[in-house]
């Protein structure tokens, strides 16, 4: 059973127009992600290979694009597309702990025009919970996408959450190096949103309690043996004073100073092992204690 008032926090939410620290790296020679305002472009079938427009409402324009090529001259959709390997971008850390739910929702498209069949290019989302050292796949598409598609996931259905998670987005093209036929690929990621739900406990304030009545003269004292043996009556409770949660025992050789605490029993009992095994006299007092304060001896 879960205790505590389940809350929704935002943990990451970001509309690309401003740096909020995603980072990049990659293999590839070419198409590497950039966050800028996408030109669209089209093939020479007239299939939309990037949009012309982001998805943030305006005045947003920008969004992370690997390449952005640009349609001036004689275009072709090559010149600012993935080559020769994988582009990444790696979001910021974000916070995750105790979360019973990650729900992420991002904007995402996806254009692949496949040289042959042997191509086997993807764009790729997994997540980590350490920081970056590992990943775990969340989705893969391995087809062409080319529309901005608005997808939702919750995080913890792939991996446990934690205090250290990020997001990678990974465009990958893998075409035939054998015959060197070259695919066309572009990838775009926009309004990054992730909340995270847990349930959070109130903090405990014990409700204040009125100082114990005193033992008062209810102490005995039996000798067994070496030891002694203390007992008292429990405290009675009224109107003025709360029960007594535990006691204060303190011994002296002298009866009316010198006093020093020997024990601190949550019963009224006490042995004070091997107490009788010197000559000396011992004098004892026992206080009646709780949160709300001291009774007198």
């Amino acid at each position: 059973m879960k205790v505590g008032t389940l809350s929704t926090v935002t943990v990451l939410n970001d509309d690309m127009e401003s740096d909020m620290g995603w980072m990049t790296e990659a293999t590839a020679t070419n198409g590497l992600w950039v966050r800028e305002d996408p030109w669209g472009v089209t093939d020479s079938a007239e299939n939309q290979v990037q949009p012309e427009d982001d998805t943030t409402p305006s005045p947003g324009v920008k969004c992370w694009v690997t390449g952005n090529p640009r349609p001036k001259g004689n275009f072709d959709p090559t010149d600012g597309d993935v080559d020769g390997g994988y582009v990444r971008l790696i979001s910021p850390t974000f916070d995750g702990d105790r979360a019973v739910a990650l729900d992420m929702s991002l904007q995402r498209w996806f254009y692949l025009w496949k040289a042959n069949d042997f191509d086997s290019s993807y764009f790729l989302i997994d997540v980590s919970n350490d920081g970056g050292s590992t990943y775990t796949k969340v989705e893969q598409l391995d087809a062409n996408a080319n529309n901005w598609s608005l997808v939702n996931y919750d995080l913890t259905d792939f991996i446990n959450s934690t205090s250290s998670m990020k997001i990678r987005i990974t465009v990958h093209e893998r075409f035939d190096y054998v015959t060197g036929a070259d695919s066309v690929i572009e990838g775009l990621v926009d309004d990054v949103r992730i909340e995270r739900q847990r349930y959070e406990c109130e903090s405990f304030t014990p409700p204040s309690m009125l100082p114990p009545n005193p033992v008062g003269d209810t102490l005995r004292v039996t000798r067994k043996e070496t030891h002694a043996y203390l007992t008292w009556d429990v405290p009675p409770s009224d109107a003025s004073h709360d029960p007594a949660t535990f006691y204060r025992i303190y011994r002296s050789l002298a009866p009316d100073s010198g006093f020093v605490e020997i024990g601190k029993p949550t019963s009224p009992f006490y042995i004070d092992v091997d107490a009788l095994v010197t000559p000396d006299n011992y004098y004892y007092k026992v206080k009646a204690e709780n949160s709300g304060g001291t009774s007198n001896e």
